[in-house]
């Protein structure tokens, strides 16, 4: 039994020794802390044993070395091993001067973490005030390199070619105090020359070497410095233009004629020899002037005072600007050209601002909210009735006015439309506003002159009338003699030529106006007397007078400016400039005759009447000062 036991046991030890294989590991150096384990077998000094199969894998480390996963056979006997060499620091804590640029094998490197690889490596640095240095260096096992070597300073010659005393150099954007020894100091050099406020030479040198360079600026060409007296002056060499007060001419040859030509000035030819400045001071062209006039006016050329009437001055040929002017009257100016050797006489008088003004206005305008006016001269007007006539009402007071004031009179009564305009009401039609106190319609001409950039007529308090600003040329309602005035067309010591709007005739025409008609539904109408409207008309609905002036008969009356008055006066007997009416009054005058007017005395210039309320046949029209 005890024999069948050793039997089986050798057998078993005989048949584990069968299926046993192994072979030889061989490392091509002897590595640092080399660990070799598997999980197919077993290792035994250098020889990895495996049960059965030829395969195995090895998991292999070093210091230093990148980890191996070894798949070997038992095939050849020997499984050769080399492991990769990690890369090693670069250590550069030896030189002289740290490194501000490093190149490895072709690699820029980071320059806080470089590395070096096994085997052959070409490194190149770069420093900011050594030379650059390139070095092969052999990694085999070490685990780290210290980099050593001897750096050389940078101290390079810049030599320059051309430069002249005015040259300004700048190295690094700082002037260079000695331009003729520019020793370098830097890798990375900015070189800038400036000669006479030009940039000739700017660029970045890079010093690879000490070995000394020569920079070669451009030739200094001659030039020619040029200061002058006047401005504007063309310059010209040999015929050809050159261009506009030049500060220097390049390169001018001797011979060269250098012309300097200016308007109004004789030019100047130099002929150049060399020299490097030339002053330039034309000549002035000259004409005569002289400027009459008798008026202790004062006399500017160009704004100059220095100058009197009626004396000869030598003037500058060209474009000149002559004023005349005095206190009170229309400043006058005179463009004029002098020309060379000829005289110009200006005789002048100046028109005061009265007369400027009266030359200036136009005999019709239309304002801003679209009212057209006439232009009224001035002249005489006795208002009022002679006793004699027999239409006369006895309120009709006479009295002499002298208007010497040029006026603008509105052509027709204020419509609905325009009095809208301005106050805001409803009613936009053509038809003559009506329904309006006498203080509404001073309140609209107040408005009118302030759109229009007037001072106001009426001085307004709380909705009362406290007086007149009789220096404004603003709108106002025009006064009982410039309405009679304009009507009556009257001669040159004041007596009018008429007594009715249409004439002396007590005969009506049907086209003369709107007035209370057989048709109408008045109670009182003027027989055999038709005209188109019942009530209202649109203004301009019926022809206007030989003065260009609509609805001075028919319509609607017209409120006046005038205070109503019956009192006489000693000084009616004389000719009274400007009468405005009274000074003070509880009503104000109505003139003129309406849709509801239907006898003579009522249609007669002359006649007048008063209110202050607002009427149905009662409008205005507006009138202005033009001084």
């Amino acid at each position: 039994m005890k024999r069948n036991i050793i039997i089986i046991t050798l057998s078993i030890v005989f048949l584990t020794i069968l299926t046993l294989k192994s072979s030889k590991l061989e490392f091509d150096y002897k590595y640092p802390n080399l660990k070799v384990e598997t999980n197919s077998g077993f290792i035994i000094s250098s020889n990895v044993i495996t049960f059965f199969t030829d395969e195995f894998q090895l998991n292999i480390s070093a210091d230093g070395y990148e980890n191996l996963i070894f798949d070997g056979t038992h095939a050849d006997g020997v499984n050769r091993i080399k492991l990769n060499k990690l890369p090693i620091e670069l250590n550069l804590s030896q030189l002289e001067q740290y490194p501000k640029f490093i190149r490895i094998n072709g690699i820029v490197q980071n320059l806080n973490d470089t590395k070096i690889m096994e085997g052959l490596n070409t490194v190149y640095m770069e420093f900011d005030n050594f030379l650059p240095i390139t070095k092969e260096i052999i990694i085999g096992t070490e685990l780290n390199y210290v980099f050593k070597e001897d750096l050389k300073e940078i101290t390079k010659e810049i030599n320059f070619i051309n430069i002249t005393l005015n040259d300004e150099i700048y190295l690094n954007n700082s002037l260079v105090s000695m331009p003729n020894n520019l020793i370098l100091k830097n890798h990375e050099n900015l070189i800038k020359v400036i000669r006479n406020g030009d940039t000739i030479y700017d660029s970045t040198l890079i010093v690879s070497n000490n070995t000394s360079e020569s920079i070669v600026l451009e030739r200094e060409e001659k030039v020619l410095a040029i200061k002058y007296s006047q401005n504007n002056t063309d310059i010209y060499v040999n015929g050809a233009y050159k261009g506009n007060l030049l500060n220097e001419i390049p390169k001018p040859k001797d011979g060269d004629i250098i012309t300097f030509a200016q308007k109004n000035f004789y030019p100047l030819d130099i002929t150049y020899s060399g020299q490097d400045q030339v002053k330039v001071n034309l000549k002035k062209i000259f004409g005569s002037l002289i400027v009459e006039n008798d008026q202790e006016a004062i006399l500017k050329i160009d704004n100059s005072k220095n100058f009197s009437f009626n004396k000869n001055y030598q003037i500058q040929t060209g474009q000149h600007t002559v004023e005349i002017s005095k206190q009170g009257y229309e400043t006058l100016k005179i463009n004029i050209e002098i020309d060379e050797g000829k005289l110009i006489k200006i005789s002048r008088k100046l028109l005061t601002i009265k007369e400027a003004t009266i030359r200036d206005s136009k005999e019709s305008i239309i304002n801003s909210i679209g009212v057209k006016l006439n232009l009224n001269k001035p002249g005489k007007i006795i208002i009022g009735s002679d006793t004699s006539e027999f239409r006369r009402s006895k309120n009709e007071i006479s009295r002499k006015i002298n208007l010497t004031r040029h006026f603008y009179l509105s052509e027709t009564h204020i419509t609905n439309e325009q009095y809208s305009k301005l106050m805001g009401t409803k009613s936009n039609d053509n038809e003559p506003v009506t329904k309006i106190t006498w203080l509404q319609a001073a309140q609209f001409c107040n408005k009118l002159s302030v759109k229009e950039g007037f001072k106001e007529f009426y001085v307004i308090q709380k909705d009362k009338l406290i007086g007149f600003n009789i220096s404004s040329l603003g709108y106002r309602l025009p006064s009982e003699s410039e309405w009679e005035y304009v009507i009556s067309e009257p001669t040159t010591n004041g007596q009018k030529t008429k007594t009715y709007p249409w004439g002396n005739e007590e005969e009506l025409n049907e086209s003369y106006g709107n007035l209370s008609d057989m048709n109408s539904t008045n109670t009182n109408f003027i027989s055999n007397y038709v005209d188109a409207h019942v009530k209202l008309a649109p203004v301009m609905s019926y022809p206007r007078s030989k003065n260009n002036y609509y609805d001075f008969l028919g319509n609607v009356r017209e409120w006046v400016n005038d205070f109503y008055s019956e009192e006489m006066s000693l000084t009616d007997k004389k000719f009274i400039d400007d009468y405005l009416g009274p000074n003070l009054g509880q009503t104000h005058v109505i003139k003129g005759s309406s849709y509801l007017s239907f006898n003579l005395n009522q249609m007669g210039i002359s006649y007048r009447n008063k209110s202050n309320f607002g009427l149905d046949d009662v409008g205005f029209r507006v009138a202005r000062w033009i001084y």
